[in-house]
């Protein structure tokens, strides 16, 4: 299994269409960690800001995805998208219990780990930081895909894969994989 993690997308149709172009087309499932639509008020509209666009590709996949309600995704975001965002959700793989979070409602990776001890989860996703993260803490995975849209602290546009060997971060400009940890 083949497992697309993408987060803070903020509406920008073009960015979902290069990660759907280089990664995410050949996953067997598509998660999203929260904001999903909406660009907020503290961010810019980026070039590719289309948010019917972005809504239609995603209602339009013919693969399962899964996504949950970020700080900037509202009630309208879901009617667009046609789904409930809920603030968590669960996917049980063949290499253990993945929770998947936007993030914003804990303290950093001491609440996430928190989190997973609560949840028993083998993997815990969040986004929210556009920052990339991706580290083990007591026995506990913690994955944020960053932002392929509105990167921060320097970094480049950025999306996860997990499968059953492991995780890895990619940079999304040139598919290159900028860490990975396997189980």
């Amino acid at each position: 299994m083949r497992i697309g993690v993408i987060s803070d997308t903020h509406g920008n149709s073009q960015v979902w269409q290069q990660a759907w172009q280089q990664v995410l087309a050949d996953c067997d499932l598509i998660l999203h960690a929260g904001d999903i639509l909406a660009p907020g008020p503290r961010n810019p509209i980026t070039a590719g800001y289309n948010p019917p666009a972005l809504a239609e590709a995603l209602n339009s996949l013919t693969r399962p995805w899964l996504a949950v309600r970020g700080n900037c995704d509202a009630e309208v975001d879901e009617m667009m998208l046609a789904r409930q965002l809920p603030p968590l959700t669960q996917v049980h793989t063949s290499f253990g219990l993945l929770v998947i979070t936007h993030g914003h409602q804990y303290d950093g990776p001491a609440g996430l780990i928190k989190l997973a001890k609560q949840q028993k989860a083998r993997v815990v996703i969040s986004g929210h930081t556009h920052v990339p993260v991706l580290l083990e803490q007591e026995g506990t995975f913690l994955l944020n895909p960053g932002s392929p849209t509105l990167p921060k602290e320097d970094w480049p546009p950025t999306l996860a894969v997990v499968t059953e060997r492991g995780i890895q971060l990619l940079n999304l400009q040139n598919g290159a994989v900028i860490k990975e940890i396997n189980w």
